[in-house]
């Protein structure tokens, strides 16, 4: 009697262990996916923000050139 209550008892931790093994392979798999998330996130907020800086960069690079333009123009007239 003592033995098949031994083996039960073994049997009982084993699934135990199996189901908090399972219980933490799920929370690290949640896990994993929340930080690729993030990183992704991060990844397009870096990205848009780039776009937005250089489209202004070329906006300001065009606007200052356009000025030089009618700069120039406008001494060449007087001349």
């Amino acid at each position: 009697m003592p033995i098949n209550f031994n083996v039960f008892v073994n049997f009982f931790i084993i699934l135990l262990y199996i189901f908090i093994l399972n219980k933490l392979i799920i929370i690290i798999i949640i896990i994993i996916i929340i930080i690729i998330i993030i990183i992704i996130i991060i990844i397009i907020i870096i990205i848009i923000t780039k776009n937005s800086t250089t489209s202004r960069r070329a906006d300001y690079i065009k606007i200052s050139s356009e000025s030089g333009q009618q700069c120039c123009q406008q001494n060449s007239s007087k001349l």
